[in-house]
């Protein structure tokens, strides 16, 4: 996990936030439960301006509960 949060900040540090935001998609299909990565992702998506996926994903955090 910690090397996903090293790759995506190095990519977010060079303007990659397209190459950061497949890299998290990966990462989510794969651990569909981990919350700091759905976070991350959520906002990401936001900040790119993809409303509806970036709305699907904290959805997906929020059903979690407290789990």
């Amino acid at each position: 996990r910690e090397a996903l949060d090293d790759r995506v900040f190095a990519m977010m540090k060079r303007g990659n936030q397209a190459g950061a935001v497949r890299e998290l998609e990966r990462w989510v299909a794969k651990h569909p439960r981990d919350r700091a990565a759905l976070l991350s992702l959520a906002r990401l998506l936001r900040e790119s301006g993809r409303t509806d996926a970036s709305v699907a994903r904290y959805r997906q955090l929020l059903s979690l509960g407290g789990q």
